[in-house]
C-alpha cells in the first residue's frame, strides 16, 4: 500500500486528498491504475508519476490565476454571480506521467485502428457507440508548451491555453505543480526525451466559440464580443486529457530524429491512454468497470505542431495516425477546423496508402518505416504566428 501522507492539516497536499504512487512499496494504486491489463507489467516502470486529487478541494486550494483581463472576465463570470461555478465535490482527476515506451520493432500494415477526418474543432461530445458490450473511452490532446499549462493565464489564446479556459481545473492543476514541484514534474519533456502527461476526468464548464477571438485577437476582444462567444455547460461535460509537446522551428526536410521522435512520444501517450482506460472510465462514470465488456480507446487530435510550431500538415497527420497504429488504439479523430485542408489530408492519406508498394510483406520494421518517411522529404512549413 502506498505510503500514507501526513494528516498535518497544514500539509496542502493533504488537504486536497491527494494519492501518490509509493515506488518503496508493492503498491495498490499502480494496480489499481493498471487494473492487471494484458502485458500491463512490461509498462509498469515507465508510469514515472501518478497523482490523485479531489477536483473540487484542488480548485478551492489552487485558485487560477488569470492576468489577462479578458480571461478574468471570463473567469469571474463563470465562477461568480453570473454562474457560481464549483467543481463536483465528489470528483477525482487522476494525473499521470510516462517515461517514454520503447518502439515496437515492427510496423503492420493491417492494423485496427480506425481513422476519420472532421472539418471542426474539438467538440467533446462522445462517439455514439450502439454496442452494448463496449464501452468508449475518449481523449483529448493539448498541444502542450514543455512545461505543462505555462502560459494559460496569459495574453494568447491557442490551443493550449483555450483548452485550459474551458477547463478551470486545468489551471489549478498548474498553481499547484508551481506551489510544489516536489510532488509531481511539469515538464512534458526532459533531457530531449517526451514526458507525456495525461489528465483523467476534468471538468469542461465552458464552450468558446473563437472565430472572432483566436489566438492573438482574444486579448482585444471587447466585453460585448466575448461574453457571446462562450456558452456555460451545465452540467459541465467529463474530459479527459493528453498533454505533449510538438518539435518546432524547424527548416528544410525533416531529419530521422525529429520523425522517430513524433512517431515514439504519440506511441507512448497514446499508448498510455490506452492503459489508462478502465480506470479512467470508472473516474468519468463514477461507476465499477463491467469486466464482461470491452473497452474501446478513441484519440481526438488535430494539427498537432502545426500552426506556431510551423509543422507539415501531411507529415503530422502521418505520424500521428502511426503512433495510433502502434499503440493499438481503436479509433484516432483528427479535426481539421475547415475544409481548407483537404489537399494536405490527401496527401497525407495517399502516402498510407502507398506505403507498402513494392513490399510483398505485410509488415516492415519501424527502423525502415522511419527511413521510408525520411527519404520523402517532407518539409517543415512556416508558423501562423498563433
Amino acid at each position: 500500500m502506498a505510503s500514507p501522507l501526513s494528516r498535518d492539516t497544514s500539509n496542502s497536499v493533504d488537504e486536497i486528498h491527494l494519492r501518490k504512487l509509493d515506488r518503496n512499496s508493492t503498491d495498490k494504486f499502480t494496480k489499481d491504475i493498471f487494473r492487471q491489463q494484458d502485458n500491463y507489467t512490461s509498462f509498469v516502470s515507465n508510469l514515472e508519476n501518478a497523482v490523485q486529487f479531489n477536483g473540487y478541494n484542488l480548485f478551492l486550494k489552487y485558485k487560477p490565476k488569470f492576468q489577462l483581463r479578458n480571461k478574468l472576465l471570463l473567469y469571474d463570470a463563470v465562477t461568480g454571480s453570473r454562474h457560481n461555478y464549483q467543481p463536483s465535490k465528489d470528483g477525482k482527476i487522476l494525473m499521470t506521467r510516462w517515461l517514454e515506451f520503447q518502439l515496437p520493432e515492427m510496423y503492420e500494415k493491417n492494423t485496427k485502428t480506425q481513422h476519420r477526418y472532421e472539418s471542426n474543432v474539438f467538440q467533446y461530445e462522445s462517439e455514439k457507440n450502439t454496442n452494448d458490450n463496449e464501452i468508449d473511452v475518449e481523449w483529448y490532446l493539448n498541444f502542450a508548451h514543455n512545461d505543462l499549462f505555462l502560459y494559460y493565464g496569459s495574453s494568447l489564446l491557442a490551443q493550449d491555453e483555450l483548452q485550459v479556459l474551458e477547463c478551470l481545473q486545468l489551471a489549478s492543476i498548474r498553481e499547484f505543480l508551481v506551489a510544489d514541484p516536489s510532488h509531481f514534474s511539469s515538464y512534458t519533456i526532459e533531457n530531449g526525451q517526451p514526458r507525456p502527461i495525461l489528465i483523467s476526468n476534468v471538468e469542461r464548464v465552458i464552450n468558446l466559440d473563437t472565430e472572432n477571438i483566436y489566438g492573438n485577437r482574444f486579448a482585444h476582444a471587447p466585453q460585448d464580443v466575448l461574453f457571446k462567444s462562450y456558452k456555460y455547460l451545465k452540467p459541465p461535460l467529463i474530459t479527459n486529457i493528453i498533454a505533449i509537446e510538438a518539435p518546432s522551428g524547424g527548416q528544410g526536410h525533416y531529419d530521422l530524429s525529429t520523425i522517430r521522435y513524433v512517431i515514439s512520444e504519440c506511441y507512448t501517450a497514446f499508448k498510455a491512454a490506452k492503459l489508462l482506460a478502465i480506470k479512467t472510465y470508472e473516474l468519468n462514470s463514477k461507476e465499477s468497470f463491467d469486466e464482461t465488456k470491452t473497452v474501446k480507446t478513441i484519440i481526438h487530435t488535430g494539427w498537432f505542431g502545426c500552426g506556431a510550431y510551423g509543422g507539415n500538415h501531411s507529415l503530422m497527420l502521418i505520424l500521428q495516425l502511426i503512433g495510433a497504429q502502434l499503440a493499438d488504439v481503436d479509433k484516432i479523430v483528427f479535426h481539421t477546423v475547415s475544409r481548407g485542408f483537404d489537399n494536405e489530408i490527401a496527401k497525407a492519406d495517399e502516402y498510407m496508402t502507398k506505403l507498402f508498394e513494392g513490399n510483398d510483406k505485410d509488415k516492415m520494421t519501424v527502423d525502415d518505416l522511419i527511413n521510408k518517411i525520411f527519404k520523402e522529404k517532407f518539409e517543415w512549413g512556416e508558423s501562423n504566428g498563433t
